[in-house]
């Protein structure tokens, strides 16, 4: 079975090539555009492979019989045992011709024009005046084999019975040697032997022994023979299909890219930060270095982790722009405790003039679904600065659209309260809590805007500036939006209220559509 082999391992080839070259959509678990026929009929010719096992499996059984105390356990004779293993031989021959027509199909067709609708008219009356098989060396005889309506060989006379088989009177009992066997069976009953002297009764029992010998014989002689023919015939049509298409190899190309296939989950892993507080700079490292000593004092056993994410970490921390990001997890969610975090997290940040975002969730909520989120972005993009690793079981994300919607799935809703805050002429916002307002619309805008790069190009990075070069090499069209996006949240912009709220009813325009079309792909439908 060389040429199925050739043709299964250039089929795998061929669609792992489709991988490599779109890792986007493998990462997505998704098939790779224009490759969708070399998945196909690689899954019918895995199918085939199925189907002659099974064949042998059928000649096998009818080779050799069972023993007499298997044939009484399951109340069945010799005679109906081979009848029903012929019978299921002639059904798997039907069912390998469509399985062929189906790969057959797969492979010749050009990959603008297939699509599932093919599977259902891959008729073998269809396929032989089929354009694309009539270019292929031989291939035309080779499937005129399985026609039962014109062609008079051993496939096609085997796909003749199945049809009596299944839909008219059986033809398999019509050999002399089976009726002669069944007769014996009549007068080897216990109320025919009756009548019978002893040397009557052996006489029976020799012949029935003698038919039912020569009927299994016979059978298994035309099934191996019939399989014979079918394996040639498949064996032909995939040397005419491989040798045609000039599948790759594992001799040639193959290996290279089953190493590249190899190494591609590796890839597609966001890896775990690599931060050290050794690195940070100084004040902010003392005032880290004395939270990570009191607050374990202050809150005791209800202290699970301290972790610390954001621009200090990466180290692109900007004085009077910048605010440092706490994540602190406890034991138990209670107010009082809430309290403590926050008032001894308040107290250095507040004295350095520091605005801080602080989250401080319970172990329970931390390790919910709900905050994949968070944990993903300690993960990635933040370093432990006391306490337990509870990220160490954590699952690894690939770089696709799935990372980009788990990272910006709240945005709508972000500027949905954006606005409200702005358009709200009861409370009136300071100076500098509309910069901070500013900065926070454009990081959030500008991680958005970076999902196209996430999701198209399997690129990821958390910060800024590297976003920046990647939008601008992978969306040069884009150029001008994402400079204007990153000036906003890496200078000190002044900005009253009208101009922001102008500034966020913009970014709504032209980041919504991103938005929404991440969610389809993501979801299935947009988001209502």
């Amino acid at each position: 079975m060389n040429a199925i082999a050739d043709l299964k391992a250039g089929l795998s080839l061929t669609s792992i090539k489709g991988d490599v070259r779109q890792p986007h959509n493998y990462a997505m678990g998704r098939i790779p555009a224009r490759y969708s026929r070399w998945q196909t009929a690689s899954q019918y010719l895995t199918d085939i492979e199925r189907i002659l096992q099974e064949l042998k499996t059928s000649v096998s059984f009818v080779s050799t019989l069972p023993d007499d105390t298997f044939l009484l356990k399951h109340s069945v004779n010799s005679e109906d045992y081979i009848m029903y293993h012929q019978g299921y031989f002639l059904d798997l021959v039907h069912q390998l011709k469509d399985k062929l027509c189906q790969m057959v199909k797969a492979v010749v067709t050009p990959e603008d024009d297939y699509s599932e609708k093919h599977e259902k008219a891959a008729e073998l009356s269809k396929i032989l005046k089929d354009k694309y098989v009539l270019k292929i060396r031989c291939l035309l005889d080779y499937l005129r084999e399985w026609d039962d309506g014109s062609h008079q060989g051993h496939i096609s006379i085997v796909l003749k019975k199945r049809t009596l088989y299944h839909h008219y009177k059986n033809p398999l009992p019509s050999t002399d040697s089976y009726s002669k066997a069944k007769i014996n069976r009549f007068l080897s009953s216990a109320s025919f032997q009756s009548h019978l002297s002893d040397y009557g009764k052996q006489m029976i029992a020799e012949k029935g022994k003698q038919n039912l010998q020569s009927w299994q014989s016979d059978t298994a002689d035309k099934m191996s023979s019939t399989l014979a023919t079918i394996m040639t015939n498949i064996e032909n049509i995939a040397h005419s299909l491989t040798s045609y298409y000039r599948f790759p190899t594992y001799q040639d190309s193959g290996k290279r890219v089953v190493q590249q296939y190899v190494q591609l989950d590796k890839l597609l892993e966001v890896p775990n930060s690599s931060y050290r507080i050794e690195s940070i700079q100084q004040p902010i490292r003392g005032m880290l270095e004395t939270l990570a000593e009191a607050l374990p004092f202050a809150l005791g056993q209800e202290f699970v982790a301290l972790y610390i994410t954001g621009s200090i970490p990466r180290g692109d921390f900007m004085w009077g722009l910048s605010d440092v990001n706490f994540v602190v997890i406890i034991k138990n969610n209670q107010g009082e405790m809430k309290d403590i975090v926050q008032h001894f997290i308040d107290t250095p940040t507040l004295a350095m003039g520091i605005p801080t975002d602080t989250r401080i969730l319970s172990e329970t909520e931390f390790t919910a679904e709900e905050e994949s989120r968070i944990r993903f972005i300690c993960r990635t993009d933040g370093l432990l600065i006391r306490g337990t690793n509870l990220l160490t079981v954590e699952k690894s994300q690939r770089i696709c659209f799935r990372l980009a919607w788990m990272l910006n799935k709240d945005f709508k809703g972000y500027l949905a309260s954006l606005k409200t805050l702005l358009t709200d002429r009861i409370r009136t916002p300071t100076q500098r809590q509309l910069t901070l307002m500013a900065r926070a619309l454009g990081k959030r805008a500008y991680r958005l805007g970076f999902s196209q790069v996430v999701g198209n190009n399997v690129r990821y990075t958390p910060h800024f500036k590297q976003m920046r070069e990647l939008n601008n090499f992978y969306y040069p069209q884009n150029r001008e939006f994402n400079d204007r996006t990153f000036q906003v949240f890496t200078e000190h912009p002044l900005v009253d209220r009208d101009a922001l709220l102008s500034v966020t009813e913009s970014m709504e325009e032209k980041l919504m559509p991103l938005y929404e079309a991440i969610d389809k792909v993501v979801n299935g439908i947009p988001e209502i």
